[in-house]
């Protein structure tokens, strides 16, 4: 069996220390590179029948309010008053960055800097296809940036689903629209107050006749 001298352990123990530096101070820089986030929640990464809890943030590479210097911030604060929402309901949070711009790469060049985010769409500017969805189609309102969006996903995963990873998925109800920067500074500073969406998820599943019950329920928040 091989053995080390005191000096040898000394010097191993030296260059362990400066490796797993080296890589913390890395690793920090990766995720934080110039100014962006340092938001350590982890997208989700996990399919369950949890109800969801959106929030899409709509924003532009070349719009002048989404490339504020408040706005990453901003978003994290966001992300955390509503992460605590759907935390004490039992429901999973979904973030979701839209990039209204024409070039693909300048836009997720955009939602990078901003995110975490669990999905980004980007390109097709105002017809991109999330953007379709949240302004002209399936639940229309005023198209702007910044612009962040706050729905009610119903999901359910039947215990009888014949097929593995076969969910049922309600339409989805629309709680927050929020447009402009200073709309959105005071909405987070109030705490991202979001209406009480038991009575609306519970008429969701009345409509869908046979689903099973959905998950635990708040009041409000």
């Amino acid at each position: 069996m091989m053995t080390l001298n005191t000096a040898a352990v000394r010097k191993l123990t030296l260059i362990s220390l400066l490796f797993v530096g080296g890589f913390a101070v890395a690793y920090a820089w990766r995720v934080k590179g110039n100014g962006a986030h340092t938001d350590t929640r982890r997208p989700a990464d996990t399919l369950t029948g949890q109800d969801q809890l959106v929030m899409v943030y709509v924003g532009s590479a070349t719009c002048a309010w989404c490339n504020h210097p408040a706005i990453p911030g901003l978003l994290r604060t966001i992300r955390g008053h509503l992460l605590a929402k759907a935390d004490t309901m039992g429901w999973q949070l979904v973030t979701v960055g839209v990039a209204a711009n024409w070039d693909v790469n300048e836009g997720i060049r955009h939602l990078r800097r901003l995110g975490p985010f669990d999905e980004v769409s980007a390109g097709m500017s105002w017809l991109n296809s999330i953007a379709i969805r949240y302004f002209w189609r399936d639940i229309p309102g005023q198209a702007a940036t910044p612009e962040l969006l706050v729905l009610a996903r119903p999901v359910d995963k039947p215990d009888t689903a014949q097929v593995a990873g076969t969910f049922e998925v309600g339409d989805e109800i629309l709680l927050v629209r929020k447009i402009g920067l200073p709309e959105l500074q005071t909405w987070a500073a109030a705490g991202a107050p979001v209406p009480g969406v038991a009575p609306m998820i519970e008429l969701e599943a009345r409509r869908r006749s046979g689903r099973a019950t959905l998950g635990p329920r708040a009041p409000v928040f």
